[in-house]
C-alpha cells in the first residue's frame, strides 16, 4: 500500500527518519523546556504539552514536513 493508500486507511501515517537524527537531541531538549500545565482548556494528567512554536528548529520541522512528497513544496 502507498503512502495516500495508507493514509486514506489509517488516517495517519508514520514517517520514519523524516526528521533528521541529528535533530533529534535539541527537538528533545526544547519540548522539555518548554513543558507547561497552563493551558486555556483542561488536560488529561498523563499528558505532556510544550509550548514550542517560537523555537526555531520546531518550525523548521513543521516545514519539513509540510514539504513531504504527498505535498510538493
Amino acid at each position: 500500500m502507498g503512502p495516500r493508500e495508507q493514509l486514506q486507511h489509517d488516517g495517519y501515517l508514520l514517517l520514519r527518519q523524516a526528521i533528521p537524527a541529528d535533530w533529534l537531541p535539541g527537538l528533545r531538549e526544547a519540548f522539555d523546556a518548554g513543558i507547561t500545565s497552563r493551558w486555556p482548556v483542561p488536560r488529561g494528567w498523563d499528558w505532556r504539552h510544550a509550548l514550542v512554536e517560537d523555537n526555531a528548529q520546531m518550525l523548521a520541522v513543521c516545514r519539513l514536513l509540510n514539504c513531504w512528497p504527498l505535498r510538493a513544496c
